[in-house]
């Protein structure tokens, strides 16, 4: 996951919310062909070792599919002109513990730890 978001995260981005939408965004474009072949990309490290040759082709496909599913709802919460529609929107990717409004200080300050929940790809 590392390796994808880092090779897909575009630069020059006013916000997380563009870097994030954009990753998603990278990510079903630059790996549509590969759902079709079963099969996985080979993603070299900087070594040279393709770091998800253990992933199995269906894995891979669950991931792109999801992703791609969350880029068109990110994207649409970074259009939206209403702040509670773009919040439910980014919930819907990002969790219940999502702000429903924006902080004055520009974040909200954290109460709890995150706790990661269901499979691989959540």
């Amino acid at each position: 996951m590392e390796h994808i978001i880092g090779d897909c995260c575009p630069n020059g981005v006013p916000s997380l919310a563009q870097a994030f939408t954009g990753t998603l965004e990278r990510i079903e474009r630059r790996y549509q062909h590969w759902t079709s072949t079963d099969a996985v990309p080979n993603l070299p490290d900087r070594g040279g070792q393709n770091v998800i040759k253990r992933i199995k082709p269906s894995d891979f496909s669950r991931f792109y599919q999801k992703s791609g599913v969350a880029a068109k709802i990110v994207r649409q919460a970074i259009k939206s002109k209403d702040e509670a529609e773009s919040a439910n929107l980014s919930r819907r990717i990002l969790g219940a513990s999502y702000p429903m409004l924006a902080s004055p200080k520009g974040f909200t300050p954290r109460d709890q730890s995150s706790q990661l929940k269901g499979g691989r790809f959540g």
